[in-house]
């Protein structure tokens, strides 16, 4: 199937709909974006530009376009470096329940970012959110936050 702009929009602003609320969390060399309340998690990226994406909820998502993973997996990735800024060299599906390490990230918050302790992020990514983070004045940082 042919993805045109047309389409590729409206794509983009389902997914800027549908994950809103969603947590941008970053814990040392990673970062996820989860829904806090349920634990449900969409990203996982490291500082090295890979990213793996829950299959189980996109699959769900881009039937709604007749999509298939090999026809939507570029848009996701272009979607994703969008949003974070993050450059990504390689995208990926994973499946799995990721329940009990999501469990030890909120209760611990360890490894939180700061302009001195970057775990390998870029300078610009961990300032951008450091300075939203402390403007805002939140908890979280939600992805509506970075749109």
């Amino acid at each position: 199937m042919e993805i045109t702009d047309r389409l590729k929009e409206i794509i983009f602003k389902k997914l800027n709909s549908d994950l809103s609320e969603c947590v941008f969390f970053p814990s040392g060399r990673e970062t996820w974006i989860v829904k806090v309340d349920d634990k449900s998690w969409y990203f996982l990226s490291n500082c090295h530009g890979e990213v793996h994406y829950n299959s189980e909820f996109f699959n769900r998502f881009f039937r709604l376009f007749s999509l298939k993973q090999e026809e939507y997996q570029s848009l996701l990735k272009e979607w994703f470096e969008f949003i974070t800024a993050q450059k990504i060299r390689i995208i990926s599906r994973r499946g799995g329940n990721y329940d009990y390490i999501l469990e030890v990230l909120f209760k611990k918050q360890k490894n939180e970012w700061s302009i001195f302790e970057r775990y390998g992020w870029s300078y610009h990514i961990v300032k951008k959110y450091t300075d939203m983070k402390k403007n805002l004045n939140k908890k979280y940082i939600t992805l509506s936050d970075l749109i």
